[in-house]
């Protein structure tokens, strides 16, 4: 728990005492709510893998990124603010999205439940 809470310093709101359930806070970006399972995005072999419904957790995204993003419910970045490339998708394509939240990719994993309020800018993280 102690290590969570250095990785998100400003950006961690509660976090339960078995450390199964997160609250975080971001830059809220888009009008939406959705949840559905992580899919962690660090590389190209792992954007392949991308499934219908996911959420996608990513460091930042590019245009080429694109044709999986259209699979995912949301996204949640590490970097950006509301004008960056991530921000702009999400809104293009209806999706929720909130991002600015530094180490998320080190706290969430593959097949955490996310739930995403891109009107607030709240992340709620299960653990799995």
């Amino acid at each position: 728990m102690k290590n969570i809470k250095e990785l998100l310093k400003e950006n961690l709101i509660s976090i339960s005492k078995n450390s199964k359930t997160i609250v975080i806070r971001g830059n809220p970006i888009s009008p939406y709510k959705t949840k559905g399972i992580a899919r962690i995005i660090n590389n190209e072999t792992s954007l392949s893998k991308t499934k219908k419904g996911e959420i996608l957790i990513l460091i930042d995204s590019t245009p080429l990124m694109v044709p999986y993003m259209v699979k995912a419910n949301g996204y949640v970045g590490e970097r950006g603010g509301f004008l960056c490339h991530l921000a702009i998708v999400s809104r293009e394509f209806d999706k929720a999205c909130v991002n600015g939240i530094i180490n998320i990719t080190k706290i969430i994993e593959n097949g955490d439940l996310v739930e995403i309020d891109g009107i607030k800018g709240l992340i709620k993280v299960e653990k799995r």
